[in-house]
């Protein structure tokens, strides 16, 4: 495999970090193209709230996918990752509070509150309001 930085792309990149980040890019890219060569390989699909197909996911990237966007992580520097989810996404998820399993309502508590610490918490189904909701 061959991959080629231009001098602009070198003097465009302030840093070492950031042409770092050009060049491992680059190689992904074209790791994925020799891959690409087998069209008849399955593929992982991820689905919007809308229903509409975001990204098509392929066999060597389903393992390296954020559970939280959906995007993959395969090309990412393991220093801005946590598990294989992106960094930015779980520091962004935990400001988010949980919702009710059983109305969809928002609840008091974050996403990052240990269960212990909570009430109403059911294990294997998630957050409920207090137990008195209703759905509708």
């Amino acid at each position: 495999m061959e991959i080629k930085v231009t001098k602009e792309e070198i003097f465009n990149n302030p840093n070492d970090y950031e042409l770092g980040r050009l060049v491992r890019r680059k190689y992904w890219e074209e790791h994925e193209k020799q891959i690409m060569e087998n069209p008849d390989e399955h593929v992982g699909l991820v689905i919007g709230e809308d229903g509409s197909v975001r990204r098509v996911v392929r066999p060597h990237e389903m393992s390296q996918t954020c559970s939280i966007c959906g995007e993959p992580t395969y090309m990412i520097s393991t220093e801005h990752l946590i598990g294989y989810n992106h960094m930015e996404c779980v520091l962004r998820q935990d400001n988010e509070y949980d919702t009710c399993v059983v109305c969809g309502r928002e609840t008091s508590y974050k996403r990052t509150t240990p269960i212990d610490l909570r009430v109403g918490y059911i294990e294997g189904a998630g957050q409920t309001c207090d137990g008195t909701c209703r759905k509708g």
